[in-house]
């Protein structure tokens, strides 16, 4: 259909490329201050889960918008043709 192309949802080659960029800044400052405090893994993993959370939530906001937003121009189709 074509309702199906006219939301997007947001680039998520834009997540794994912010990722990769927390995980090598907070892996690299660990590592230059000689792992004293471990905050490595606490940051780089509590970053990992608020961004999973913020991306599930984004793509299941546009999925449903997809539905409903579809549903809705096919009803107003077969109204029309009535």
């Amino acid at each position: 259909m074509k309702c199906f192309n006219q939301i997007h949802v947001n680039r998520p080659h834009r997540f794994g490329k912010s990722l990769l960029f927390m995980f090598l800044f907070f892996f690299f400052f660990e590592l230059f201050f000689g792992f004293r405090f471990l905050s490595f893994m606490f940051f780089f993993y509590s970053f990992l889960f608020l961004k999973l959370l913020i991306h599930f939530k984004q793509f299941f906001k546009h999925l449903f918008l997809k539905f409903f937003f579809c549903r809705n121009i096919f009803i107003i189709k077969m109204h029309s043709e009535l």
